[in-house]
């Protein structure tokens, strides 16, 4: 059976994560972790190995960088976003997006849809975006939606802001994703373990050839 892990960075997700894995009947270890304390977390694991790990955002990436196991990211949808800045133009008309390493399409017409200013914040690390959050602060009137870490960053330098909350069917396309890859990564593995069991059991040489 493949070992899918998610790695959460706030509880909304942990919670809707489970409730979408039970009802695809999906076997889902979920444990708690943001960015670089995504780390402490993988590394208390224990049996057997990781086939895939899910996760958002900047800590996807974080990831990524660090184990050599697949990364399936939960994406941002459209409407994921819209969603989230309908709620915070109660706040304000001022909205800042948070995202990790690059920016989300189709933010112009948004813009004009919903008669908000859209101020994006890309961010490669924590400090980043804790400094970029402290710049808007000083800025002017701006509502945040982003993650939890950017959710708390706002919240410290006195800013209103608005978690951008992964839909259910954005998840769902995600553990089925995750899925699959789990599968093609343990076929790649049974292949080449069936493939060193023979080069094991011969005595002759063996040579690989290209076209040339």
């Amino acid at each position: 059976m493949s070992r899918i892990v998610m790695i959460s960075p706030f509880k909304d997700l942990e919670t809707a994560a489970r409730q979408v894995a039970a009802e695809l009947a999906i076997p889902l270890e979920i444990y708690e972790g943001g960015m670089e304390s995504s780390k402490l977390a993988i590394d208390r694991l224990t049996g057997p190995e990781v086939d895939v790990f899910v996760s958002r955002g900047g800590t996807s990436a974080y990831i990524a960088s660090m184990y050599s196991q697949p990364v399936v990211n939960i994406s941002t949808g459209l409407y994921d976003i819209i969603e989230s800045c309908e709620e915070a133009r109660k706040f304000s008309r001022n909205i800042a997006i948070t995202s990790f390493g690059k920016k989300f399409i189709g933010m112009g017409l948004l813009e004009k849809a919903m008669d908000i200013a859209i101020t994006e914040v890309v961010f490669q690390s924590l400090p980043d975006l804790e400094q970029r959050i402290a710049e808007l602060a000083h800025e002017g009137n701006f509502c945040v939606v982003g993650g939890g870490q950017s959710v708390a960053a706002a919240h410290k330098n006195g800013l209103p802001a608005v978690f951008l909350r992964a839909s259910r069917d954005t998840i769902r396309e995600t553990l089925l994703q995750a899925v699959e890859v789990a599968r093609l990564r343990r076929e790649e593995k049974r292949r080449a373990y069936r493939l060193q069991t023979i080069l094991d059991s011969v005595y002759d040489g063996i040579i690989a050839v290209d076209a040339e």
